[in-house]
């Protein structure tokens, strides 16, 4: 809440144009304003990476099981690398 306090009081200074006579006041407000806004900004741009990490995990895993024939697709898969693995190791003999 006191963020929200600061840039609405400084929102409110630049709209009014009258003059502040205090500038040390203004550069205290502006500099706890900077320094707050670089901390939350850096820590929303990990959150939101790590939730679409996240997001794009769960749709890659959860979006092929509602396929219709998700089962046969997920046999498939499986006999496939069965075979290129059992390829490896029969050219590595």
């Amino acid at each position: 809440m006191p963020d929200e306090l600061d840039t609405l009081l400084l929102r409110r200074f630049a709209e009014s144009r009258v003059p502040v006579h205090d500038a040390q006041f203004v550069a205290q407000v502006v500099a706890r304003l900077h320094a707050r806004s670089w901390r939350h900004g850096l820590l929303a741009a990990f959150g939101g990476a790590l939730q679409a990490a996240l997001t794009g995990i769960f749709i890659g895993i959860v979006a092929p099981l509602r396929l219709r024939n998700a089962g046969v697709v997920a046999l498939g898969v499986l006999a496939t690398l069965g075979m290129a693995i059992f390829s490896i190791c029969q050219s590595s003999l």
